[in-house]
């Protein structure tokens, strides 16, 4: 739940944002942070047509608009991981399981 404010303390919509942010992940299973990046993550070939859908443990489940785009992340998912770890190393990623 938002902290509650005094109606004088000045909020920055920063914070508030931030808050949410925070309170979402947690609710969502930490996609939040993900899916804010997804693009770098996927690549710009695939940030349209790609969707995460849960982060587990070690996997992230993603869900692809058309089998071809789903081979295409099969193929790049060394990459995909490899950026994943680099903006989110408490995610211990290591497969891409995909579906459409």
């Amino acid at each position: 739940m938002l902290k509650r404010r005094k109606d004088w303390e000045e909020v920055r919509l920063k914070d508030c944002l931030d808050e949410i942010e925070d309170q979402m992940s947690s609710l969502i299973g930490g996609k939040v942070p993900v899916v804010k990046h997804w693009a770098y993550i996927v690549g710009p070939e695939l940030k349209d047509t790609t969707f995460l859908e849960s982060i587990d443990e070690h996997s992230m489940l993603v869900r692809c608009a058309h089998p071809a785009y789903a081979s295409f992340l099969k193929l790049h998912q060394r990459e995909i991981v490899a950026r994943l770890k680099e903006l989110h190393p408490e995610f211990d990623i290591r497969t891409v399981k995909v579906f459409c």
